[in-house]
């Protein structure tokens, strides 16, 4: 584990990587702009919850879910945000996870063929492995949202591996597979 102060440091680094990408970061942004679908969820929630198509236990428990990201990356923006209230080590999973969109997986890509699934699996994984070498753990989160993208397990390719070594070597890291 690392210490705080190691782990603002690789925050800043992060940061810092973004905007030599060319990319403003937003830390803490209130991303209001998921206001509206906020509302629309609600919506959908009532309308399935009327048709019966949602049980009254369903719909209870979906509708306080947040429909902001964690982050997001706006190519044609050139905006990373990561949302308000994530602390230190969400920041420095969404800012890896983020960055993975700007690097390869999403935008206009050759991965963006392979499907939003694939580019969030492939971002998650690299998330993991970039969180594990800033000391930051976060192997029960990242593994639920892996299953939630229909897969069992990391996914450990070539270009996730090259991903995850060009972010590393930008904030001062190495990748160390046990």
């Amino acid at each position: 584990m690392s210490t705080k102060q190691e782990r603002i440091e690789y925050r800043d680094r992060l940061v810092q990587f973004a905007n030599d990408l060319g990319f403003d970061v937003e830390l803490d942004s209130p991303m209001p702009d998921y206001d509206e679908k906020r509302e629309q969820w609600k919506v959908a929630l009532r309308k399935a919850l009327d048709s019966g198509e949602l049980s009254q236990k369903d719909f209870d428990e979906h509708i306080d879910d947040e429909q902001r990201p964690a982050g997001d990356c706006n190519y044609l923006e050139s905006r990373i945000r990561v949302r308000e209230g994530k602390g230190l080590n969400g920041q420095i999973a969404t800012l890896a996870h983020e960055l993975c969109h700007a690097l390869a997986f999403g935008g206009i890509s050759l991965f963006s063929m392979l499907g939003s699934s694939y580019n969030e699996l492939a971002c998650e994984s690299v998330t993991e492995l970039v969180c594990r070498a800033c000391g930051v753990d976060r192997t029960a989160k990242t593994s639920n949202r892996i299953l939630d993208y229909g897969f069992g397990a990391y996914l450990i390719s070539p270009a996730t591996v090259l991903v995850t070594e060009i972010i590393l070597d930008n904030i001062g890291l190495k990748l160390e597979i046990e």
